[in-house]
C-alpha cells in the first residue's frame, strides 16, 4: 500500500478571479513540503485541487476530481491537511480527522472538533464571520508557519 498524506492547499478564487481570502501562501506550502520530505522522506504527498492551480513541488498533484474520488483519497491517507474549504465539511462525517489551516475564518463557527484546526490569531478572523467573501482581503499574517504544521503531525504518523 502506498503511503500518503493529502494536501488541499486552496480553496477556489474568487469570482473575479482574485484570491480567496482563506489562501494558505503558497510559500508556506512548498516551505511544508520541504520540511515533510525532509523528515518523511517515505511518504507521498498528493495534491488536490481545480485546474489552473499552481502545482507544489514534491507533490503529486490531482486535480478536477470527482468528489467521491476526493474523498475515497482523502480516507485511505493516513493525514489530511486542508485551508478552510469544502474539504473539511465533506469529510465532517467520516472518522478521518485532519489539519485545517485557518485564516480569516473562525473554527469555533465553521470548523469540527475532531480536526486540529490551526490559526495564529483570533484578532485574524473576520469581524462579520457570516458576510460576504469577496470583500475580505487576503493577509499573508493571518496563517500559521509550516513549522507550526510540522508539529501538528506526531499524533497521525508516529504509527508508521
Amino acid at each position: 500500500m502506498n503511503k500518503y498524506i493529502l494536501i488541499h492547499p486552496n480553496p477556489r478564487k474568487n469570482p473575479d478571479n482574485t484570491i480567496n481570502a482563506k489562501t494558505y501562501p503558497w510559500e508556506y506550502w512548498e516551505q511544508f513540503v520541504s520540511l515533510f520530505k525532509q523528515k518523511y522522506p517515505d511518504i507521498d504527498i498528493y495534491c488536490v485541487g481545480l485546474s489552473g492551480d499552481k502545482p507544489i513541488n514534491g507533490t503529486i498533484a490531482y486535480f478536477d476530481l470527482p468528489l467521491a474520488k476526493i474523498k475515497s483519497l482523502a480516507e485511505e491517507a493516513l493525514l489530511v491537511i486542508s485551508v478552510d474549504s469544502f474539504l473539511q465539511h465533506l469529510l465532517a462525517k467520516s472518522n478521518k480527522p485532519m489539519i485545517v489551516l485557518w485564516g480569516p475564518s473562525n473554527p469555533e463557527i465553521f470548523g469540527y472538533d475532531k480536526n486540529i484546526n490551526l490559526y495564529v490569531d483570533k484578532k485574524y478572523f473576520r469581524p462579520d464571520p457570516y458576510g460576504v467573501w469577496q470583500i475580505i482581503k487576503w493577509n499573508k499574517d493571518a496563517f500559521i508557519l509550516p513549522e507550526k504544521i510540522m508539529d501538528s503531525l506526531e499524533p497521525f504518523i508516529r504509527n508508521i
